[in-house]
């Protein structure tokens, strides 16, 4: 329910979400990996838009390897994504051109899967 609070605020432009917080304590002690991700990206989300890079990268990170645990390709290639453009923020080109290829790598992977079956 809180995730659900946070993506709509998120879309609406207001950053100020105490409920991320609550997400992030509750998902923390469950074994939901995917849900846990979730609250780290939209964590992210809310530093990138302070100008806190680095907060932002340290929760896309560990988003990224909670997505990776489940071989979720499609959020692999979303926290990739908001990789490259924290990076070209940054002219860190170099990082932003891995992060690019990294995330349109993964959203292959997920469309081969869904075609798979």
């Amino acid at each position: 329910m809180y995730l659900i609070r946070c993506d709509a605020k998120l879309a609406l432009g207001d950053f100020r979400i105490p409920e991320v917080e609550l997400a992030l304590n509750i998902l923390g002690k469950s074994s939901n990996y995917q849900l846990f991700a979730l609250a780290k990206f939209f964590k992210a989300r809310i530093h990138i838009n302070s100008g806190e890079y680095l907060e932002a990268q340290e929760n896309l990170t560990e988003a990224y390897v909670y997505h990776k645990r489940i071989e979720d390709f499609r959020g692999m290639g979303r926290v990739s994504n908001l990789q490259s453009f924290i990076a070209f923020k940054q002219s860190d080109f170099a990082s932003f051109r891995r992060y690019a290829e990294q995330s349109i790598k993964c959203y292959s992977r997920s469309d081969n899967c869904e075609q798979m079956g």
